[in-house]
């Protein structure tokens, strides 16, 4: 299922204009994307990123750095949550009420220290994202998401996890 618009604009709305690299995003929950298969369970978000030169640098950097793939990160497993809620396979009230307050209690807890990047992505040039949520541990107060992404074929690959408060799973 396409990502909806106005989550993706909620999205990157969150960010600078030099960091909404998101594109366009799909949520899967049932086959398999690329080299992750997806379930209800263990959803797949697959998305198209766009990073410009120089988006923290003062010179035009040719190549996507640690810094612009966090965060890609961040705008996709935002946005594959803002499409799971939608979806009912998360709970967190309305999709809206975590647009409007959702993305505050969202904090990433982990990923710079798993990344390994193989090549070089280009900037000015559009590149996929793959990330499979992996573990849903939830706790009283919130859920931990475990996370396995892929940038560009391997180009960029890792782990990540992100904790969310006041969110449960759905039955």
């Amino acid at each position: 299922m396409k990502v909806e618009p106005f989550i993706l604009d909620a999205v990157r709305n969150l960010y600078l204009p030099a960091f909404r690299h998101i594109v366009e995003a799909e949520l899967f929950s049932s086959d398999s994307v690329g080299r992750y298969s997806a379930s209800r369970e263990n959803p797949v978000c697959s998305a198209e990123f766009l990073v410009s030169p120089g988006s923290y640098m003062v010179r035009k950097n040719e190549y996507a750095g640690c810094v612009d793939i966090q965060a890609c990160i961040g705008q996709i497993v935002q946005v594959a949550w803002g499409q799971m809620l939608k979806e009912g396979l998360v709970k967190f009230g309305s999709v809206e009420d975590f647009i409007s307050n959702g993305f505050d209690m969202m904090f990433s807890i982990g990923s710079a220290p798993d990344m390994r990047h193989k090549r070089q992505i280009p900037t000015n040039q559009k590149f996929p994202g793959v990330i499979r949520l992996d573990k849903l541990k939830e706790f009283e107060k919130g859920i931990i998401v475990e996370t396995e992404y892929d940038f560009n074929d391997k180009s960029c690959i890792g782990k990540s996890k992100f904790y969310l408060e006041h969110v449960s799973i759905a039955q």
